[in-house]
């Protein structure tokens, strides 16, 4: 079993925190993939003028979620404005108190959200800000735009692995669980960079000590993070510097190849039934 990798969140705030001093690595475009509405699969179209995966970009930390939604490089990820609503949301408190600190706009976004009139869609705004952890709240105030991406990638991989050979497995734990994670993160190492994706998913697993001491399962949370780490870095590693027009459909074979080969750590059986 992999060891597990311990980051802290002060460690991984620190990353991000340099990062956010250079340029962030390139958004790509979805290249040469799409999901056929009727069967849910991935296809492929011909595109021209993408840019390179991984090729790194001046622009992305300083965009707005709006230039996000307008920018042909992330046409694919099919963003809503319903999908920037939390993410607009931060750009705003951000420009109501411009000389903040994170932990400070982190309280004003609470505050607000907890104090606004309930709507079925701002209860979604709440549930969505509520399931990230300290961490990844830190990493979206940083950069609000970044954020938006890495929350579709992680849609398309949910979508994705319903479409994989264990998307009717059950529990996290299993390969549907790996792939999933695997999926996630190819698809941030794609649109955001290795580095970004690395950052993003350690921020994820930041999670309480009272998390880790909990089960989930039948398996402790603690077991599943180091799970989930071996699994998100193996994902990442799907994708290359110097690959050019990738597709998805390319990616989702590479992840499926890693899990068939055994790559992948798995901690419960195809058989499980919570």
């Amino acid at each position: 079993m992999l060891k597990l990798l311990k980051v802290t969140t002060s460690a991984i705030l620190a990353t991000s925190i340099a990062f956010s001093l250079a340029p962030l690595a390139s958004a790509k475009s979805k290249e040469e993939t799409q999901i056929d509405k009727q069967s849910q699969k991935p296809k492929h179209d011909d595109k021209s003028q993408k840019p390179k995966p991984n090729e790194p970009t001046t622009d992305i930390e300083v965009l707005t979620v709006d230039q996000i939604l307008n920018d042909p490089r992330y046409k694919e990820l099919n963003i809503t404005p319903e999908d920037a609503k939390l993410y607009r949301k931060i750009e705003d408190i951000k420009k109501q108190y411009p000389s903040a600190s994170i932990d400070e706009i982190i309280k004003h976004m609470e505050s607000s959200l907890d104090t606004v009139q309930i709507q079925l869609t701002y209860d979604q705004i709440v549930a969505q800000w509520k399931k990230l952890t300290f961490t990844e709240k830190a990493l979206a105030i940083a950069s609000p735009a970044q954020a938006l991406l890495v929350d579709k990638c992680r849609a398309w991989a949910l979508s994705y692995t319903s479409q994989s050979k264990w998307g009717n497995l059950y529990g996290n734990g299993t390969r549907n669980d790996a792939f999933r994670h695997a999926m996630w993160n190819v698809l941030m190492a794609k649109y955001i960079g290795k580095a970004n994706a690395e950052i993003w998913a350690n921020a994820h697993e930041a999670q309480t000590e009272e998390y880790f001491n909990q089960y989930t399962d039948g398996i402790s949370n603690r077991d599943h993070s180091t799970m989930d780490y071996h699994n998100n870095a193996k994902g990442r590693d799907c994708i290359f510097w110097n690959e050019v027009f990738i597709s998805d459909s390319t990616l989702f074979d590479r992840v499926t190849a890693k899990i068939d080969a055994g790559e992948m750590m798995i901690l419960l059986p195809d058989s499980y039934q919570p």
